[in-house]
């Protein structure tokens, strides 16, 4: 799994998602097409909370169905705590997703957890030298 400073580990997390609305001003900042299903994409909040949107005839109808967090263990943490960074690549794979941090070299790997409460580590995929947003 990726570390993060002294021996810490990412982990991504699914948490409720609370109904949200795409239109309630979540502040995002990034949107990508690349459905995960029929009518769904992803977006990324300006807290580094990854949404999974279920598209509708408008965002007052846009609904977010799952909500990721990425979350942060370290070896004396009784509790992983949430890494809230904002991410600056992002990309969906048939079996997760790669992205990368702001102000981080590091690519990561994760699958994204099937069922709220469920966690994934992260996964080291490599680095790179600058990422922006298309």
């Amino acid at each position: 799994m990726a570390e993060a400073g002294d021996k810490a580990t990412l982990l991504l997390a699914r948490v409720p998602a609370a109904g949200l609305n795409a239109s309630c001003g979540l502040g995002l900042i990034a949107i990508r097409d690349e459905a995960l299903y029929s009518g769904r994409l992803l977006a990324v909040d300006d807290r580094g909370s990854l949404l999974e949107v279920q598209l509708g005839n408008s965002s007052d109808t846009s609904v977010v169905v799952a909500q990721y967090e990425v979350f942060i263990t370290a070896p004396d943490d009784q509790e992983p705590q949430p890494l809230c960074k904002p991410w600056s690549c992002l990309t969906a794979h048939d079996d997760g997703i790669i992205f990368s941090h702001h102000g981080s070299r590091n690519i990561l790997f994760a699958q994204l957890p099937a069922e709220e409460g469920e966690c994934y580590g992260a996964f080291l995929f490599g680095q790179h030298a600058g990422c922006n947003w298309p």
